[in-house]
């Protein structure tokens, strides 16, 4: 089967749209905040204590990127 130029390149290359560092960072870190959220409340229901302090690490985390995000966005 022979392939065209156009199927060998990522979705990133042939996209005209580009993010900017601070748009990428700021899904990045709603996307950790949305994890961990959903990570922490299947820990709570479990009842494990250091997988709840793991997702609220991460959590913190995600939080600390999204501010930084909006303070770098922000003139």
């Amino acid at each position: 089967m022979r392939y065209s130029n156009a199927m060998t390149r990522l979705p990133s290359q042939t996209s005209a749209f580009r993010w900017t560092p601070v748009q990428r960072t700021a899904v990045t870190a709603k996307i950790m905040l949305t994890v961990s959220f959903v990570f922490g409340l299947e820990a709570l229901w479990r009842g494990s204590a250091t997988r709840t302090v793991v997702a609220g690490l991460i959590l913190a985390l995600g939080g600390g990127l999204l501010v930084a995000a909006k303070h770098a966005d922000t003139p």
